[in-house]
């Protein structure tokens, strides 16, 4: 279990990253789990900006910190899974969690 103050810590570090990292890591996101990364940056983000951009700059705000806060904890993010979450749990753990690809 994460700390108060290992939380706050990684939290802080993803604050001051430049944006040519920021760029990195989405890049990796979008190559490793495109499923996940147009969820995250397509559809959804784009509805939000139509009703509020503050709002929709919030959700992206949200939305990487979650994925740097992931990064840190557990590692790299793991390649997409090609086959369904139920097959590929018994092949690879890491694959139980993510989406399948359509």
């Amino acid at each position: 279990m994460t700390t108060q103050n290992q939380l706050e810590a990684i939290m802080a570090q993803g604050k001051i990253l430049p944006d040519s990292k920021i760029t990195e890591i989405f890049d990796e996101l979008q190559n490793k789990q495109p499923s996940v990364y147009r969820f995250i940056y397509g559809g959804p983000s784009d509805t939000i900006n139509l009703l509020h951009s503050d709002m929709a700059n919030l959700y992206l705000d949200l939305s990487f910190d979650v994925v740097w806060f992931f990064r840190n904890k557990f590692g790299k993010i793991p390649a997409k899974c090609t086959r369904t979450a139920k097959k590929c749990t018994a092949r690879a753990s890491h694959c139980s969690f993510l989406l399948p690809v359509m």
